[in-house]
Protein backbone atom coordinates (compact mmCIF):
# COMPACT_ATOMS: atom_id res chain seq x y z
CA UNK A 1 0.00 0.00 0.00
CA UNK A 2 1.57 3.67 -0.57
CA UNK A 3 1.70 6.45 1.61
CA UNK A 4 -0.73 9.25 1.45
CA UNK A 5 0.45 12.57 -0.26
CA UNK A 6 -0.27 15.97 0.92
CA UNK A 7 -0.61 18.82 -1.49
CA UNK A 8 0.90 22.40 0.07
CA UNK A 9 0.20 25.50 -0.85
CA UNK A 10 2.81 28.16 0.16
CA UNK A 11 4.21 31.29 -0.21
CA UNK A 12 7.32 32.48 -0.89
CA UNK A 13 8.42 36.21 -0.45
CA UNK A 14 11.35 36.61 -2.19
CA UNK A 15 13.60 39.63 -1.54
CA UNK A 16 14.18 42.45 -4.33
CA UNK A 17 16.24 42.25 -7.33
CA UNK A 18 16.37 37.93 -6.95
CA UNK A 19 16.73 35.55 -9.72
CA UNK A 20 13.54 33.90 -9.61
CA UNK A 21 15.25 30.76 -12.15
CA UNK A 22 18.01 30.11 -9.55
CA UNK A 23 15.64 30.37 -6.47
CA UNK A 24 13.33 27.84 -7.99
CA UNK A 25 15.82 25.77 -8.88
CA UNK A 26 17.26 25.93 -5.25
CA UNK A 27 13.08 25.36 -3.81
CA UNK A 28 12.88 22.11 -6.00
CA UNK A 29 16.44 20.85 -4.67
CA UNK A 30 15.16 21.69 -1.19
CA UNK A 31 11.87 20.05 -2.05
CA UNK A 32 13.98 16.59 -3.03
CA UNK A 33 15.72 16.63 -0.01
CA UNK A 34 12.66 15.67 1.96
CA UNK A 35 10.77 13.59 -1.09
CA UNK A 36 8.74 16.49 -1.87
CA UNK A 37 8.23 17.42 -5.65
CA UNK A 38 7.00 21.27 -6.90
CA UNK A 39 3.83 20.53 -9.06
CA UNK A 40 3.59 24.21 -10.22
CA UNK A 41 3.80 27.73 -8.82
CA UNK A 42 2.17 31.49 -9.80
CA UNK A 43 4.70 34.53 -9.30
CA UNK A 44 2.72 37.27 -7.74
CA UNK A 45 3.81 40.78 -7.98
CA UNK A 46 3.46 42.53 -4.01
CA UNK A 47 4.80 46.09 -4.39
CA UNK A 48 7.78 48.12 -4.84
CA UNK A 49 9.69 45.63 -6.79
CA UNK A 50 8.49 42.89 -4.27
CA UNK A 51 7.20 39.55 -5.71
CA UNK A 52 6.00 35.69 -3.90
CA UNK A 53 6.30 33.13 -5.39
CA UNK A 54 2.90 30.92 -4.80
CA UNK A 55 4.21 26.93 -4.66
CA UNK A 56 2.31 24.06 -4.80
CA UNK A 57 3.87 21.49 -3.52
CA UNK A 58 3.81 17.50 -3.55
CA UNK A 59 5.06 15.69 -0.65
CA UNK A 60 4.76 12.11 1.48
CA UNK A 61 2.14 12.37 4.49
CA UNK A 62 4.56 11.41 7.18
CA UNK A 63 5.42 12.95 10.43
CA UNK A 64 7.04 16.78 10.94
CA UNK A 65 6.85 16.94 6.80
CA UNK A 66 5.35 20.07 6.71
CA UNK A 67 7.58 21.52 9.48
CA UNK A 68 10.68 19.51 7.21
CA UNK A 69 9.62 21.37 4.20
CA UNK A 70 9.20 25.03 5.41
CA UNK A 71 12.47 25.21 7.44
CA UNK A 72 14.50 23.71 3.96
CA UNK A 73 12.56 26.84 1.97
CA UNK A 74 13.03 29.44 4.58
CA UNK A 75 17.16 29.09 4.38
CA UNK A 76 17.51 29.44 0.72
CA UNK A 77 19.02 32.47 -0.48
CA UNK A 78 16.67 35.20 -2.27
CA UNK A 79 14.06 34.22 0.15
CA UNK A 80 12.60 36.58 2.35
CA UNK A 81 9.76 34.92 3.74
CA UNK A 82 7.43 31.48 3.99
CA UNK A 83 4.01 30.89 4.94
CA UNK A 84 1.99 27.87 4.18
CA UNK A 85 -1.71 28.07 3.12
CA UNK A 86 -4.00 25.25 2.48
CA UNK A 87 -2.50 21.57 2.97
CA UNK A 88 -4.80 18.54 1.91
CA UNK A 89 -4.41 15.38 1.54
CA UNK A 90 -4.27 13.30 -2.06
Amino acid sequence: MSMAKLLMEVRVLLEVDVNHEEVLESIRSSLKENNAELLDFDEVPIAFGIEALNLFIQAPEEEEITTKVLEGLRIIEGVSSVEIGRTSRM
